[in-house]
């Protein structure tokens, strides 16, 4: 019994030697040193197979924009005179719209009597008329119950009637009467052209004949 236990014991032993010896001679792999750099392009190419072919990229293209255009047509007195010219425009649209510009004028030169009571004023206007004196009432505003001796364009021709009136006795003054004058144009579509080769014909006709750029176009005052 004794001997068979020594045999098997003996058996291990030459079991583990040649297993320890056999792992001993075999080579080690040894680590690759970190360069800190990434691999070169042939070297990545080497990983593809023979036969991958390049990805087409697809780079989306930007539609042009489409500008409008506009033209507008002026200046005219009233918006009466506005729809009578479009009328007769060769526009080939049916919609457009009216602008309106108020536009400042040099002011009036306004000699006056300065408002008073309403009785006084009228006595007033009484006596200054059967001297013969151009003279009127005012009626409502500012100047309510003063009595007007004149309205001019012309500075000097105020400061003369002024003048004389103070010679009479009147008490006259000076007063600056500010003045607008209020015009009107057309604005209408007329597409991605800026030009109409009907209607530019008749441009001369007009104060301003021009294109700019538009969104849109109201319809029709």
């Amino acid at each position: 019994m004794k001997g068979v236990v020594a045999f098997l014991v003996l058996l291990n032993l030459l079991v583990f030697g040649y297993s320890w010896y056999h792992r001993a001679a075999e080579p080690v792999a040894k680590p690759m040193p970190a360069s800190g750099t990434l691999p070169r392009v042939q070297a990545l190419a080497s990983l593809q197979p023979d036969n991958a072919q390049p990805q087409p990229v697809n780079v989306p293209v930007r539609e042009e924009e489409t500008v409008s255009y506009c033209a507008r047509v002026g200046w005219f007195a009233s918006r009466e005179d506005a729809d009578s010219a479009f009328d007769q425009l060769s526009t080939g649209v049916d919609v457009y719209r009216i602008e309106e510009r108020s536009e400042p004028l040099p002011p009036y030169h306004w000699v006056m009597v300065p408002p008073q009571p309403r009785e006084a004023a009228r006595e007033l206007y009484r006596a200054l008329r059967a001297q013969g004196v151009d003279a009127y009432l005012i009626p409502s505003g500012e100047h309510a119950n003063g009595v007007s001796l004149g309205l001019f364009e012309s500075l000097a021709s105020a400061e003369r009637v002024k003048r004389q009136r103070i010679q009479q006795n009147i008490d006259a003054r000076l007063v600056m009467l500010p003045r607008n004058r209020i015009s009107y144009a057309l604005v209408f579509e007329v597409g991605n052209q800026p030009m109409l080769s009907e209607a530019t014909q008749d441009a001369e006709k007009y104060e301003i004949y021009e294109y700019f750029p538009c969104k849109s176009v109201a319809t029709q005052d």
